[in-house]
């Protein structure tokens, strides 16, 4: 119900100021009231910055941290220790609670893999173990099935192979696994792969390049790039410069063919590249051992020019798994 004033009929070009006064002091009223509410508003959002502002200030992340300890509970207890010691922060039990390990190894696309986990998972949940092994032959049926027994305490999906000493190119099917074959004169040289038929699938295809390269094609769930997996068997160091050429630029080649897929360059290089010689040699690690070789240095300039890792020299091993070479007499080792 609105009020008026009584002589307001009465009014012709005009209102009388008495009629607005019940208005204007409901008008005022809201104004003040709407001042106060914003006033409340802007006074809570500079709280929530503050408290924002607070959170993070009392954020602590750590890279590069010495993962010394068998436990969590040993490096947090060293974490403390360190804060305490040098930096003069005490961590509580509540702020220990915070902690957390972010100790995930991110590998780049390119690989050169060796290792025990040189590997990307092939479906979440499940690892693709890929290694690389020179059977100095696998002319006949009993070299193969000696091949086999050796595998069958080993976890494996792809195995690339040098020196198959198979002639000519086939893909055999065998239980358990398919077996291709890149050779040119029987009894010499020779490249291929042992796949596992589970991968079958995802087998895009094999590329006998050489019978010292040959290359497979593969793709993963959780990968939506082509992987190049490529087996190399390089020259000894007693071959002339020719044939090293020779051998690199088939392999640069290849590499160039395949740059958008993601590429695992294994095999034999007969190469001794030992420790890193200068901290510009950043596709090496800092675990590589004894001397180099000239091959050696042949496949450093490789790597270096493809932007690859040696991830051999990346990763510290057991001594019953660090070398790759060991002469018959097992007084010689190489890395």
């Amino acid at each position: 119900m609105i009020s008026s004033c009584t002589y307001c009929y009465q009014c012709t070009s005009s209102i009388d100021p008495g009629c607005l006064d019940p208005f204007s002091s409901n008008t005022s009223l809201k104004v003040e009231e709407n001042k106060n509410l914003k006033l409340k508003v802007e006074n809570l959002e500079k709280k929530v910055e503050y408290l924002e502002r607070e959170k993070k200030s009392n954020n602590i992340i750590i890279h590069g941290l010495l993962e010394e300890g068998k436990s969590t509970l040993e490096l947090l207890e060293n974490l403390k220790k360190m804060f305490i010691d040098e930096l003069g922060i005490s961590i509580g039990d509540y702020e220990n609670k915070q902690l957390t390990q972010q100790n995930q190894i991110i590998l780049p696309p390119r690989l050169v893999t060796e290792g025990e986990i040189d590997h990307h998972p092939l479906t979440k949940g499940k690892k693709l173990y890929i290694a690389t092994f020179n059977t100095k032959t696998l002319r006949t049926p009993e070299a193969l099935l000696e091949l086999e027994k050796a595998l069958m305490d080993l976890k494996w999906d792809i195995l690339s192979i040098s020196e198959l000493r198979r002639a000519g190119e086939s893909i055999e099917e065998h239980a358990g696994y398919i077996l291709f074959n890149k050779g040119k004169t029987g009894g010499q040289r020779g490249v291929g792969f042992m796949v596992k038929t589970h991968l079958r699938k995802h087998i895009k295809g094999f590329i006998g390049v050489t019978d010292r390269i040959s290359t497979l094609h593969i793709t993963t769930p959780s990968h939506k790039k082509t992987w190049t997996i490529i087996q190399a068997y390089s020259p000894t160091e007693l071959a002339d410069k020719t044939e090293h050429q020779s051998f690199y630029d088939k392999l640069d080649q290849v590499i160039s063919d395949h740059s958008n897929d993601i590429i695992i360059l294994m095999g034999d290089f007969n190469a001794q590249v030992g420790a890193e010689q200068s901290n510009d040699e950043y596709e090496l690690g800092k675990l590589g051992h004894g001397k180099r070789s000239e091959n050696g240095q042949r496949l450093i300039y490789f790597l270096l020019e493809h932007n690859l890792i040696l991830l051999n020299s990346l990763f510290k091993k057991n001594v019953i798994n660090k070398w790759t070479w060991i002469s018959p007499d097992r007084k010689y080792k190489k890395k």
